[in-house]
Formats: C-alpha cells, structure tokens, sequence
C-alpha cells in the first residue's frame, strides 16, 4: 500500500505533473496536490506546510523550472525539517551544477532517458509499493498447455503477454486460447494480454474495447494508448480513413509517446499517420513534424519483436516513413 504523498512541482510543469498526480491516484496513493487541495479563502502557505506534514514522502518534479523556483526549493527545505524523505524525479533535462546541494546527493528518478510507463514503476517500488513480479508458482500456458514457472512456458510462450511482439508469429489457436484465459478477467494486466491477442487476430473492435477499458482506468497507459491507435488504423494504410478515424488514431498515438518517449513504434506510427493521411491529404501537419517523429524513434528503444508486430498490423505500401518501418525492422 502507497503512502500518502505531496507533489512539489513548478506550474510551468502541469503537463507532467498532473499526469503523474492522475497515475498515482490510481494506484490508490493518497496525493497532495495544490491544484485539488487548496480552496478558495484558504492561506495556501498553511495549507501547504498542513500538506506536507500530513504526507509521507515528498515527491518532487525536478526540472529547470522546478530549480530556479523558490516556492520548491521551500517545501522541499520544509520537508527536509520534518525528516520527510525526498523522492525526486526527472521531468526534463537539467545542468547538474543547478541542483540545489541540499537534494544534491539524491538518486532521482529520470522519466526523461526512461519514459514515464518505466520511470513510474520505479517511482512506485521507490515510495514503497513493489512493482508487481510474477510469483514462482507452476502454470499452465495458454497457448500451448505446457506447465512451469516464471514469465514464460517451456516452450517459449509467454504467460501473460504484455507486448505485441510477443504474440506475432503465433497461429490463430494459440492466439484465441489467451483471448479465452483472459478477456474474463478484471485485471490490467489480463484485460491488456486478451486485447493484444485480439488485436493480433486482426479483430479490431474487440481489442479496441478493451483497450478502451485500460485506457479510461489509466489515462497514462502509454502502451494501451499505442496499441488503441493501431487498432483503429483496421489493417489500413492512414490515407484511407475517415478523418474522425485518423484525428483519433493520431491523437492515441501522440498519448502514448507523452507517457513515454522512448515508445519507437508510436513514434513510427505517429509518423506514419501525419505522413500519409494529413501529409498526403493536404491537411496542417502540427509539431512534431514527420522528420521530427522518425528521429524520436530512432532515439527510442523498441522491445525484441515490436517493430516486425507493427509491420504485421500494418498494410504493406511504398513511402518514405514504410521504407524507414522497414529498414528498422531489419536491423533488429
């Protein structure tokens, strides 16, 4: 269980830190955060001070704009006084030398280099809650009905699949078997599994539903936000869809690099859609721009089997952004 926990963070930064005050929350912290806990007449120095001496540990929203605030380095110093621990994490790069010497010797949490889905599992195991580990006891495999231990079946399977890479290459049996172990299920985690099979079974309506159930309960669920895109592609090249269909897939894909930049396959996906339907249809493209896109996922880190999962899901046509899919792809 999560401790109650105090938010310190500059305004400029609302765009990470709301994010990360939502995702706490659902994990069913108690989070004190100004934007929900100080109300009209109340002296929000009080309340502050009222905050931090309520909380446990005090997570801090590291940034340039974080370090030159007065009003952060005090909570944090008002924390200090309090023998509260400090829990910093990186939500955009920094100069070491402007690092504050009192927090100075403090491991941070870096969402930048990391994505915010890894560095919000840290976050959690930092505050106390372990992230979840899969326990040592024997299964039995969807997929194949083999038993064992672990995160993967003698036969190579994986129990509970979290990625699509994972799944691509597998028959229709082995597929529906884990639509049928999981979709039943209430949890994340299983819900997330049986609509990755089905997504990879090309039914695109079941997987974007439940999808859509991740997504509504974890709005920070940058994986689910990238798989709910190329759901709603439906096999399609993005120059076919209707521009209800693309604006949302443009939309998911763009959620799910602000939860995680190092997501590459939503960066090519990304790409692809400015690409070939605003691009090709004459529309505005708005930052980042296709360029821009290509050169974040270079920079990103796909897992073993994700970019050959993408092609996969993907139509097969001649473009620049396809060509770069594709030279990817050979270079794993």
């Amino acid at each position: 269980m999560l401790p109650p926990v105090f938010v310190s963070y500059s305004r400029k930064d609302m765009a990470f830190a709301r994010p990360l005050v939502e995702a706490l929350t659902l994990q069913g912290a108690q989070v004190w955060f100004d934007q929900n806990d100080i109300h009209g007449g109340e002296n929000w120095r009080q309340s502050i001070e009222a905050g931090i001496k309520a909380c446990g540990p005090l997570v801090f929203v590291m940034s340039p704009n974080a370090l030159a605030s007065e009003y952060c380095r005090k909570e944090v110093d008002f924390a200090q006084t309090l023998n509260k621990r400090i829990v910093p994490v990186c939500a955009a790069a920094f100069d070491s030398t402007s690092v504050w010497f009192e927090i100075s010797a403090l491991h941070y949490i870096d969402f930048v280099k990391k994505g915010f889905t890894t560095g919000f599992n840290e976050l959690l195991a930092a505050l106390g809650q372990p992230t979840q580990q899969t326990a040592a006891t024997t299964r039995q495999c969807p997929a194949c009905g083999a038993v064992g231990v672990g995160d993967v079946c003698p036969n190579g399977h994986t129990f509970l699949p979290a990625l699509l890479g994972v799944l691509v290459g597998l028959p229709p049996p082995a597929l529906a078997a884990y639509v049928s172990a999981y979709q039943a299920r209430s949890g994340a985690e299983e819900v997330l599994a049986a609509a990755l099979a089905h997504l990879t079974l090309r039914n695109y309506d079941a997987a974007a539903a439940l999808l859509g159930r991740i997504v509504s309960a974890n709005p920070v669920h940058a994986y689910a936000q990238y798989a709910l895109a190329l759901a709603g592609l439906r096999g399609n090249r993005p120059y076919l869809l209707h521009s209800t269909q693309a604006q949302a897939a443009l939309t998911q894909a763009q959620s799910a690099l602000a939860y995680d930049r190092t997501l590459a396959q939503a960066a090519y996906l990304l790409a692809l859609i400015k690409d070939d339907y605003f691009r090709q249809n004459g529309y505005r493209i708005d930052p980042p721009d296709v360029a821009t896109c290509l050169s974040m996922a270079r920079q990103g880190r796909p897992a073993f089997g994700e970019i050959a999962a993408l092609l996969a899901l993907l139509p097969s046509f001649e473009s620049q952004v396809m060509n770069a899919i594709h030279l990817a792809g050979n270079a794993r």
